[in-house]
């Protein structure tokens, strides 16, 4: 009866320096002191008081002694007396385990720096750091993890020049905004003939976010991009591309337990914008397992696994393209 199963850890009644594991990745060896601290008799309310250490879980056993001081009423011996004062003082001992169950931490990883790369390059790779199971120094959750990487569903529109887009319609989640040379309503968009495609970007998403909202969309060189739903009166002088139509093969190379990792991604020929990328690292819970399994329990395996979340940005620049014409 030394050892007993509690959540995802054994308690052994034994030393902790007597015991080992064949590995840190899959045991993790702790102590009662380092479990327990503090460990104090408050005469005043007469209560046992402790503190737990932070990120620590597993079990302790706590003895209370209750010592009388016999009938010469003295705790200590008097080493100027013939005779042990401490020998008829008597005492009874009450034990009890403290248990700290384990709470499962977020895992970690570095951020993501924004990333930017011009339209017409090969694949990328991304390095993906300090990819843990807990923030050191801490080692103590072993469990496994997992890498993925989602893109957002966003919406860019390249934009043409002042000149070719007075008198057109842009409509954000519903609000259309009209290129105009004077303003006239709040929602005009006011435009030079002499402005470059660049500038109209600039205008059309201060004009937008003023109206809709900070960071409804945001100016990338020709282009503004935004999450919202966008139609456009003319693809003569606006082109509209969805964020999986500019990067695409988007993978990552992760085995679990190391500590680093690499995101993939494609830019797609000819297309351009800003585009956000969420990789989020996953573990498998205190219990183990990254999914529910339905047929042989009646919890949800899957619901003690906690993730954290890297979003970043990949700017896709534009490449100015020889015009064509046919012989």
């Amino acid at each position: 009866d030394i050892a007993r199963a509690t959540d995802n850890f054994v308690a052994l009644d034994v030393d902790s320096s007597l015991v080992t594991g064949s590995s840190t990745e899959a045991f993790a060896v702790s102590g009662q002191n380092d479990l327990i601290t503090g460990l104090t008799l408050n005469g005043v309310t007469n209560e046992l008081e402790y503190e737990v250490v932070p990120e620590a879980f597993g079990e302790a056993t706590i003895t209370i002694t209750l010592m009388d001081a016999g009938i010469d009423g003295l705790f200590v011996d008097d080493p100027t007396t013939s005779r042990d004062e401490t020998a008829d003082n008597l005492s009874v001992d009450r034990a009890f385990r403290i248990t700290v169950t384990p709470v499962n931490d977020a895992p970690t990883m570095d951020t993501v720096d924004p990333q930017t790369v011009n339209e017409d390059a090969t694949e990328q790779s991304v390095d993906l750091t300090a990819i843990r199971a807990i923030s050191l120094p801490t080692v103590n959750e072993l469990e496994d993890l997992r890498v993925s990487a989602t893109l957002h569903a966003t919406t860019t529109v390249a934009i043409n020049n002042g000149a070719n887009v007075v008198g057109e319609k842009l409509t954000i989640d519903g609000t259309e905004f009209t290129y105009v040379t004077a303003a006239g309503a709040a929602t005009d968009i006011v435009v030079a003939a002499g402005d470059s495609a660049i500038t109209v970007a600039t205008k059309t998403a201060a004009a937008v976010n003023s109206q809709l909202g900070v960071g409804t969309v945001a100016a990338s060189n020709n282009t503004i991009n935004t999450a919202e739903t966008v139609l456009v009166s003319s693809a003569d002088h606006f082109a509209v591309m969805s964020s999986s139509g500019i990067v695409g093969g988007l993978a990552v190379d992760y085995t679990s337990r190391d500590t680093t990792g690499t995101f993939r991604y494609i830019p797609l020929n000819d297309a351009f914008g800003v585009v956000t990328v969420t990789i989020t690292t996953e573990d498998a819970g205190t219990d183990g397992l990254f999914e529910d399994d339905p047929l042989t329990t009646t919890r949800d395996e899957s619901a003690d696994n906690v993730s954290t979340d890297r979003t970043f940005t990949i700017t896709v620049t534009p490449d100015n393209d020889t015009p064509t014409l046919n012989p």
